[in-house]
């Protein structure tokens, strides 16, 4: 039988940073490349941002829910108000049990959590005892496995209200919760063009340099279907 692919596309967002001066004079009093460090900067905050769009892009609507079950806990998602129930153990199987339905490979599976949930998920055993006898994957950015799951930890992925994805960068509500997302490689595209650095050489009224940083980066899920990718998100607690 013919397969029938839809086409897809990615909207490719520009993204930039806001012009750092260094002066001529901090660059002869510091004993390292401050342009150089200011580069970097730069491209780490693009890099950033391209992942936040991705996670959004990624965890949009469409996506499978799990909420979480555990036991009452502070949220840091900033204007939320009251307690979040904490992701538990049956809450990861769940996700999982959901990518099993999907025929999902079950080799290469991701999770990716906010700081909050982290800090739950050190309290699964079987976490714990990974990340006491495993070996170190700072490098990566992976900061563990749990279930099959290489985890991976941001200070914020994604917010919700309710079961809502928000859009990225709204005003927060009382009833934000915080979200995981749970994928695999194959199901999800992303797409990110070269780091634009721009530099204004002595700029005669500062004194010094001017540098920023363009980028342009997109993401969506593979799968109209919108199989391979699921995500956590809190529930109130009473």
């Amino acid at each position: 039988a013919k397969r029938t692919d839809a086409a897809t596309q990615y909207l490719l967002l520009e993204f930039t940073t806001d012009p750092t001066l260094l002066q001529d004079s901090e660059g002869l009093i510091v004993a390292y490349n401050k342009r150089a460090s200011i580069i970097d900067q730069h491209v780490k905050k693009i890099n950033t941002k391209g992942q936040d769009q991705a996670l959004y892009a990624w965890a949009s609507s469409g996506a499978s829910n799990v909420g979480t079950s555990g036991t009452g806990r502070a949220t840091s998602s900033p204007s939320a108000t009251g307690l979040r129930k904490a992701l538990a153990k049956d809450d990861v199987i769940a996700a999982i049990n959901l990518l099993n339905q999907q025929d999902v490979p079950a080799e290469n599976r991701k999770i990716i959590v906010p700081s909050d949930m982290y800090g739950d998920i050190l309290g699964i055993d079987e976490f714990v005892r990974a990340d006491a006898f495993g070996t170190s994957n700072i490098p990566t950015g992976l900061v563990g496995r749990v279930f099959g799951l290489d985890v991976f930890m941001r200070s914020r992925t994604t917010v919700f209200t309710d079961t809502t994805i928000k859009a990225e960068g709204a005003t927060g509500l009382a009833a934000d919760n915080q979200g995981a997302v749970v994928w695999h490689p194959d199901f999800v595209r992303r797409a990110k063009g070269a780091n634009k650095v721009y530099i204004n050489q002595g700029v005669a009224e500062y004194y010094g340099d001017i540098m920023s940083v363009m980028a342009r980066f997109g993401a969506l899920r593979a799968r109209n279907d919108n199989k391979g990718v699921v995500t956590i998100v809190e529930t109130a607690s009473p």
